[in-house]
């Protein structure tokens, strides 16, 4: 216990030097794949590449520990998070997290260069995923992906017309108990690229 109060107050201390810490990855927390027409899709060093189709994320997470996913066509945050930049100063985490409605129920993803989203699993009827399974003490979280939802323009587009690769970023993380600090416990990014037709 007391190593871990000390390594939190040196990655603490370090962040307010200004010395960026990279995140455990791949973490114990979350395995992030990509499923399309019913298989897995390969990772190679970050990129999936995918039909511009549906297709579906998959959290298998060790608890039902809320993930922050944010999503861009740019590669800003992406970018950040593989150098290994601290959480606050990655830019698609620089506002707060935006709300969606619970059960995937418009099958999309929110792409904002300045936040992410908030995905989690509470119970069965309140949770951001399309079916969640437990099972001895794991879960597995799958999100369908059908289209895209652009917060700045609000504009809605399905997947068969999007040409450029879509970044993410996954977190999970710490509340610091009666405080507004998140203590990063686990981060994974992944671009999506399209097939050509």
């Amino acid at each position: 216990m007391r190593n871990q109060l000390y390594t939190v107050l040196f990655v603490a201390l370090l962040g307010c030097l200004g010395i960026t810490v990279r995140a455990q990855t791949p973490g114990a927390d979350f395995t992030l794949r990509v499923i399309q027409d019913g298989k897995e899709i390969d990772q190679q060093n970050g990129v999936c590449l995918l039909q511009r189709a549906p297709f579906t994320l998959v959290f298998e997470m060790t608890s039902n520990m809320p993930v922050l996913v944010n999503a861009s066509f740019r590669e800003l945050s992406l970018e950040a998070a593989r150098r290994g930049t601290a959480l606050n100063s990655i830019p698609g985490f620089r506002e707060t997290g935006m709300a969606e409605g619970i059960l995937n129920e418009d099958q999309d993803v929110m792409v904002n260069d300045a936040a992410p989203s908030y995905w989690y699993y509470d119970s069965p009827a309140d949770h951001r995923y399309d079916s969640v399974v437990v099972r001895n003490g794991h879960y597995w979280c799958y999100r369908t992906i059908k289209k895209v939802y652009d917060v700045p323009t609000e504009q809605s587009t399905p997947l068969r017309k999007i040409t450029t690769p879509l970044n993410l970023v996954c977190v999970t993380y710490d509340q610091a108990e009666g405080d507004d600090v998140m203590i990063e416990r686990q981060r994974t990014w992944l671009q999506l690229r399209w097939a050509k037709p």
